[in-house]
Parts: structure tokens; C-alpha cells; sequence
């Protein structure tokens, strides 16, 4: 049976049917369509500055993330006159390496995982020398960790949830993925042969069972919706938030949050000194 024609382009045979969509895609129409949306999320927060050195890290949370990143946002950093570089842990592809503390290795909640990879990607992009860090964080993760901190009872937790950029000790990470569902960065790195690389940390989902349970066979409705729920809460946490984390920068704290205080990061030693 012959393959339908890409619904974008109209020429070539589809290569994935995207689910946020509905529509079958070609390979070049897909990598056209997902390095639009990374760079339209990324515009207007002065990532992508003549002359800058933006460090790409690896994220537990998307194992493809670093590659595919690179991959799509490599010709609009040149057109911008800027500089990217891939920086991970030993083990996997990339420019610089940023080895991490052997105490950090382990297992925890993906809620701690996110504002532990934040300081890391801090500390790593100073360690490359680029102003400015992205973490691979796609939409769908963003969505999950919205429910763990509902049904966690974390709601402190929400805005990593709904916001896409940190400022992290003078270094501004961004959440390159964060316009693009999971299932589609799998996709488009499974037909490209992209390699996985993630850190020596695992994320673990107490709720996510929940999220799925009713996301699965309804399209991308939920998926948005529930960023949007989540972004609407985190704006009015907002309004009543002073001052940030001094080490993840997590805004409505002063001083450490929970997550940097429990697992030591305030000392901003998270490389490997080897």
C-alpha cells in the first residue's frame, strides 16, 4: 500500500503522522515544521544574540533532545551570528564535556529533576563559556510535571510547569522543546538515526499514569489545555512571589528552594573535578 503525500508539501510520501496536527508529513516538512516552532519559542527571550555561545545540555527528561536541538536550531544560530555548543556528561556526543559529581547519580522526582538539571546547565554553560544555556524540555514533559505538582500537592512547583526561561546565577536557561510534543522529537529523531544522550540522573513520575490515562486517543486538546491551566495558575502564584532560589531560580523564595536545600546544590559544585 503506498503511502500518503506529505499534507504540508503535497509532493513527497509522509513519513509520520503527527498526532498535534493530524497531518502525515514528510521528513523535510516535519524538521521544517518542529525548527520553526523551537524558534519561534526561543524569539524574543535574546537567546539567539550576535556574537553569543549558547551551550545545548542533555535532559533526563528527553533523551533526544540534545541532538535534535542542535540539529534544528543550527541554521538559525548562524543566520544570527551565534555560537553553538553541545555540552554533556561523558558518554555522549558533544563539544565540551561537563562532567558531573558521582554524588548526584541516582534516582529522583521529576519535580527536583527539573530545577537540579537548571543548575547544572548553569554551571556547565559558564564551564563552555556561553551566556546563555538550553535544556531540551518538551511540551508534553511540561504537561506532566504540571500534574505532579497538582496531585503532588507541590503547587509551589507549578511554575516550572508553565515557565520556558530562568535566569540561573547570571545565566539564562531556556526550555528549547517547550512548543513541541514528545511523541514528535522521538519521531523525527528515530528518522534522522539521532543518538540519545541524557545525564546520570533519572526522573521519576509519581502521576503521570494520570495525565496519560486520559490524554490517550483525544489529541493534542488536553496536552495544551493542560499547559495552559498551568501557565493561568502560575501567574497568579506569581503576583504574590518574592524574590527566587538562589541557586535554580525558581521564583517565591528567599533564600533555597526545597529541592536545592535537600540535595545540596547551593554550593554550585555540580561538575566532576577529575
Amino acid at each position: 500500500m503506498a503511502r500518503p503525500l506529505c499534507a504540508s508539501c503535497g509532493k513527497r510520501p509522509a513519513s509520520y503522522l503527527r498526532t498535534a496536527s493530524g497531518k502525515p508529513l514528510c521528513l523535510y516538512c516535519l524538521e521544517r515544521s518542529l525548527a520553526r516552532s523551537i524558534k519561534r519559542s526561543l524569539r524574543g527571550l535574546g537567546v539567539l544574540e550576535r556574537g553569543s555561545t549558547i551551550a545545548i545540555l542533555p535532559s533526563s527528561l528527553n533523551p533526544y533532545g540534545l541532538q535534535v536541538t542542535h540539529r534544528l536550531l543550527e541554521p538559525s544560530a548562524k543566520s544570527a551570528g551565534a555560537r553553538l555548543e553541545t555540552v554533556a556528561p561523558s558518554g555522549c556526543i558533544a563539544s565540551t564535556r561537563a562532567p558531573v559529581d558521582e554524588r548526584l547519580i541516582g534516582e529522583y522526582e521529576a519535580l527536583d529533576v527539573i530545577r537540579l538539571e537548571r543548575v547544572y546547565a548553569a554551571e556547565a554553560a559558564r564551564l563552555a563559556g556561553a551566556s546563555a544555556a538550553l535544556l531540551p524540555v518538551d511540551a508534553t514533559t511540561l504537561s506532566l510535571l504540571g500534574v505532579e505538582a497538582l496531585l503532588g500537592g507541590r503547587l509551589d512547583y507549578i511554575i516550572d510547569s508553565a515557565r520556558t526561561a530562568f535566569t540561573v546565577r547570571g545565566v539564562k536557561v531556556a526550555y528549547s522543546l517547550s512548543s513541541v510534543e514528545a511523541e514528535a522529537v522521538a519521531a523525527y529523531a528515530a528518522l534522522r538515526g539521532l543518538e540519545p544522550c541524557t545525564p546520570p540522573w533519572r526522573a521519576r513520575f509519581s502521576f503521570s499514569y494520570v495525565f496519560k490515562s486520559v490524554t490517550r486517543g483525544r489529541g493534542p486538546e488536553l496536552l495544551y489545555g493542560g499547559l495552559a491551566s498551568a501557565r493561568q495558575l502560575s501567574e497568579a502564584l506569581l503576583k504574590r512571589a518574592t524574590g527566587s532560589c538562589l541557586s535554580c531560580g525558581a521564583p517565591g523564595y528567599e533564600g533555597l528552594c526545597p529541592t536545592c536545600s535537600r540535595l545540596g546544590l547551593h554550593s554550585g559544585r555540580l561538575l566532576s573535578r577529575q
